[in-house]
Order: structure tokens, then sequence, then C-alpha cells
């Protein structure tokens, strides 16, 4: 008796944080700062009430980390939270003016909308036995030759140290102030095409180890220590973070993978690890870093998309696809494509005379860029619509298997791949995750092999 009301204790709490968690952090957020309650306030305010609504309600009925949660998470961090913080401290990053009021409405209620559209096309995909599918990684019964696994990684780690000019302390630091970096290669495509295969093919061989099996500890550890200084967290661009670090954490440790405890970290981390690796771009000295966010951290370039959405949305900044067709392209050499578009963002921030043009394009801003404001519902739709699918084929098996199949892996890759393209913009966003995905067959098919 004592056993069934503790358990039932155990679900009651459990199910109280589920639905007070984000609830509670919001309001936290809210009380921190000074926030505007005007008309745009509000605007701010029902949107992420409706982020919050649908958080929790995807939470209920699919209890395993997913792909959706994330897009709602993205949603409200950088579409709603930050940018009212930026427009109650009258706040712009790039542009010479703030957004105007208006535009502010509008937005608000393109993405509130999109958002809807999102999780009706994500009900609709979920619910179909026909569809677009993530082709899984089947297992092989063959066991592959463990020295294949080290010569993958190993040859990846040369070649990374190579591009690194054998310099360790690049290996370590993304940037250190007064020093620059060598250049080994000089073409910038295949520096960055090598800089990309080297450092995530070791995370794949890592993640193959822990989900076949049957592999010796030593041999996990040394593949381990491979990745680690492959992807080496201070070293490395956030993103790159995300891309290999989430998947090994979700393989690992099977609690990570409910999804308010998943949300909570993320969170967590967007806010106060991602800001502590953020120094790590211009390094100075062990004595000048934080360990805690600094309020000035909110108000910087890195929750951009919303006010970059704003910009191409009051600039008219429309192409008729010639923008998704760079992404869908990003493959095809510049040299034999001499007028091949660059990124979103990029191309923006020329067009309006920016001072820095390295900027992020939001997903739904991307749908704004290539077709007008249909393509941001259309854009909406196709979202939602492929994330049921990924969803569908793995979220079923994600608390209840134990350990991990590889396949599975790959699948948390694409969680933390995911936050990366929401951010935008869309044609480096595909070409890295593409890279990873051809990381991952590559390795799987050659131990497959072996």
């Amino acid at each position: 008796m004592e056993n069934a009301n503790l358990s039932n204790l155990k679900k009651v709490l459990k199910t109280l944080f589920r639905f007070s968690w984000l609830p509670f952090a919001s309001c936290m957020f809210l009380l921190s700062f000074d926030l505007k309650y005007d008309a745009v306030g509000v605007s701010f305010l029902v949107s992420m009430l409706i982020n919050i609504f649908i958080i929790c309600f995807l939470q209920e009925k699919l209890p395993a980390v997913s792909l959706i949660s994330v897009y709602y998470l993205f949603s409200l961090l950088f579409l709603c939270l930050v940018p009212w913080l930026h427009y109650s401290a009258g706040v712009y990053i790039w542009r010479p003016r703030p957004v105007d009021g208006w535009t502010y409405f509008f937005l608000n209620a393109v993405i509130s909308f999109s958002g809807f559209l999102v999780l009706v096309s994500y009900i609709f995909g979920f619910s179909r036995t026909v569809g677009f599918c993530f082709p899984r990684l089947e297992e092989s019964p063959r066991h592959p030759k463990r020295l294949l696994l080290v010569a993958i990684s190993s040859v990846s780690f040369f070649v990374l140290l190579y591009l690194n000019d054998f310099s360790i302390i690049q290996l370590m630091f993304r940037g250190l102030v007064d020093e620059a970096r060598a250049v080994v290669v000089e073409s910038s495509a295949l520096s960055l095409i090598l800089g990309m295969t080297s450092r995530l093919l070791p995370v794949f061989c890592f993640l193959y180890a822990i989900t076949a099996g049957s592999f010796s500890r030593f041999l996990k550890i040394y593949l381990f220590l491979i990745m680690f200084f492959s992807v080496f967290p201070t070293g490395v661009a956030r993103y790159l973070v995300a891309f290999a670090y989430i998947p090994v954490f979700l393989v690992l440790i099977p609690a990570l993978r409910r999804s308010s405890v998943f949300s909570v970290l993320l969170i967590f981390s967007v806010l106060f690890f991602f800001p502590f690796l953020d120094q790590f771009r211009y390094f100075s000295g062990w004595s000048n870093l934080s360990f805690m966010p600094s309020p000035e951290f909110f108000y910087a370039a890195h929750f951009d998309a919303y006010e970059n959405f704003a910009s191409a949305y009051e600039s008219k900044f429309v192409t008729h696809g010639y923008q998704l067709v760079g992404a869908l392209l990003f493959f095809v050499p510049r040299v034999f494509w001499s007028d091949k578009p660059v990124g979103s963002g990029y191309e923006m921030a020329n067009q309006l005379g920016y001072s820095f043009n390295n900027i992020s394009m939001p997903f739904l801003a991307e749908g704004y860029v290539n077709f007008g404001l249909l393509g941001v519902f259309v854009f909406s739709l196709f979202l939602g619509y492929a994330l049921s699918r990924l969803d569908r084929n793995f979220v079923r098996s994600v608390l209840v298997e134990r350990g991990a199949s590889f396949s599975l892996a790959v699948y948390f890759y694409l969680i933390g791949a995911l936050f990366f393209m929401l951010r935008g913009d869309l044609l480096s966003s595909t070409a890295f995750i593409a890279a990873g995905l051809v990381s991952a067959i590559t390795v799987k098919q050659l131990c497959k092999r072996a």
C-alpha cells in the first residue's frame, strides 16, 4: 500500500513539474526585467502564452524529447521573450533605427499563426502512415573491425591538426586576443569542408561504438578522447558543441530524454552554458572569465533573429526563391556557379549597408525572404510535417529503450542541429547539418562492410 502511495505521489510530482516549470521560469524572466506592457508588450505576452500552452500540450502528449518541442522552445526564447526585452529597452543590434511598432504587431501575429500552422501540420503528419520518413540506419549483424573506427577517428584528428597548424592551443581555444590563427588551406570552401568532416567523423565513430555494442571500454575511452579534442567545447562554435554533445548525453543518460528535463537543460544551456563558451571567441585570460551571464548578454548579437526578420520585412527583402535554390544546391562549388547565393542574412546586411554581414536569418524569415508572406506559411507547414515524420519514427522508442541504436543517436544529433537551423541562416545550416548526416552514413556504411 505504501509503495502504491509513493508511486502515485511521484506521478503527481512529475505532472506538477511538467506543467509548472515553464510558466514559473517565464514569470521569473518577466519579473527580472523592466518590460513594457503597452499594446506591443501585450502582443508579446499573448505570443508567450501561446508558446507555453503548446509546449505543455506537447509534453503531455509526447513525454519524450522531440524535435517539435525544440521548435517551440526556440520560438519562445528567440522570437518572443528576448525580442520583448529588446523592445522594452529600446535595443537594436544591427539596424540604424528601432523596429517600427506596426512591424512588431504584424510579426507577432505572423509568428503566432505560423506556430499554429506548424502544430496543425505536425499533428496531420504524425497521424498519417505514409509520407516523408527519415531512413533508418539499420544495424548490421556483423561486428565491424575495431581498427576501422580507430582509423577513421585518428585520420580525421590528424587532418584537423593539420588544418590548425598542429597547434593544440588552436584546438582548445576558439580565438585568442592579439593572436591570428594560422591559415593552412587557402580555399575557404575546402577548409570548411575538411574542418566540418574532420570534427564530425570522430563524433559518429564514438556514437557508433557506444550504440553498436561489443566494444571494449578501452576503445570507447580512446574514441571519446579523440572526439573530445576534435570538438573541444571551448575551441569550436557553440552550434558544434550542440551537434556533438547533445546526442552523446542523450545516448548515455536516458533520464535526459524526458521532454521536460531536456527542455530545462536546453534553456539552461542557452542562458548560462553558451554565454560561458562565448567568452572563448576572444579569450584574453582565465582571470577575465565569468561563470554567470551578464545582463548585456541578452542584448548581444546571439539574439538577433527577430530583428533580422523585422529588417527583412521592412525592407521588403524578397528573392522569389533564389535563396532557397542556393540552400538546396549548397554542394555546388562557386567555381562552377559564380553568382551562387550567399546566406540570406549576409545578403540582406550587404543590401542594407550594415557594418557587419555575418548575421542570422531565422527559418520563418527565410520563408519571407524567398516567397514573401505566403512563404512564411508554406515553410511553417513544411517544417511541421517534416518534424512529424522524423519524430514519428523515433520518439516512441526514446523512453522505451534504455540503450540506443545508432539510428536513434543520429536522431538525437538532429535535435541539436534543429536549434541551429531555426536561428539560421538556411544556407549554412543546411550545409552543416548535411555534413553531419553524411559523416554518420559514412561511418555506418564503412563499418557495415568491414
